[in-house]
């Protein structure tokens, strides 16, 4: 394959990854990676291309997940002859070294699978899945450590309001972002469902100062628009138990399917909790 066909697919698959990724900061170039690309364009099709040696390169940043509090990317560098021959790939995380490790062999893996085509896009992919499944490892291994503590906890403390909220999402699509509400409503034992898709809507129920702690951890998340439109907060009689205040019956939220708008309505409204769920789509009734 010649010069100048290498060159093309290797710039129609950065222009690929631009369009998967175009929030600011995910994919990136530095100053000089970016004066190298712009060469390269201009270079398509001229005489200069055969004397030309640079090589392009760039990163890309998963912004969505973070390990240990570190962001994860990949820095990648195209060799003249991709993608006849392999790109070269470096992970940057600055968790601990079993993740880095796990990170880096999920990367090889997808380079060696791909050998001989594109596959920047498969590699990002597979950095990313392996990234998500350290996180839910890690989350995992934290409720086990913190499950007998609150447990003691609950049984020491009565929550004295029964808190209610309905947020609404221009849209729930991200993966890491849904497993984050079901992870995080399970812990905060948290009644109620999330409607993903566009738009989004979470209806839940709990302590209210668990409902409080939700609704803050959800905003400290990206999104193009989040609003809570409806919260309640119920003063609990003397003797009375939380979860006899309740009117969804779960401690956990349940995710619907992204076309489950009809259904979130017609839970809410077996709940008694129809108005609830009508002011999160700013509906008057």
């Amino acid at each position: 394959m010649n010069d100048e066909t290498l060159l093309q697919r290797q710039l129609d698959e950065i222009d690929a990854l631009l369009a998967t990724f175009p929030e600011s900061g995910a994919a990136s170039f530095t100053p000089a990676e970016q004066s190298v690309l712009e060469a390269s364009r201009r270079r398509l099709g001229s005489s200069a291309l055969a004397c030309y040696q640079s090589q392009l390169s760039g990163s890309v940043s998963l912004l969505d997940v973070q390990l240990e509090g570190s962001p994860v990317g990949l820095h990648y560098t195209l060799p003249h002859d991709y993608p006849d021959c392999a790109p070269r790939i470096q992970v940057h995380c600055a968790a601990g070294r079993h993740a880095h490790e796990r990170l880096t062999h999920a990367v090889q893996q997808a380079v060696q699978q791909n050998s001989g085509t594109e596959c920047l896009l498969l590699v990002v992919d597979a950095l990313q899945e392996e990234a998500v499944k350290l996180q839910q490892d890690a989350q995992d291994h934290a409720d086990a450590e913190s499950i007998a503590s609150q447990e003691q906890l609950d049984l020491n403390s009565r929550p004295v309001q029964l808190g209610r909220r309905s947020i609404w999402f221009h849209h729930i699509k991200s993966l890491t972002k849904r497993k984050h509400i079901l992870a995080w409503g399970k812990e905060l034992k948290l009644g109620g469902y999330s409607k993903p898709g566009y738009p989004g809507v979470i209806i839940c129920e709990g302590a209210e100062e668990d409902a409080a702690e939700f609704v803050h951890r959800l905003r400290e998340l990206r999104w193009k628009a989040m609003a809570v439109r409806g919260e309640e907060q119920l003063p609990l009689q003397e003797g009375e138990c939380l979860d006899s205040a309740r009117r969804f019956s779960s401690r956990h939220i349940t995710e619907l399917d992204e076309g489950g708008m009809s259904e979130l309505a017609s839970i809410c409204k077996t709940a008694d909790l129809e108005q609830l769920f009508l002011t999160a789509m700013k509906i008057t009734k």
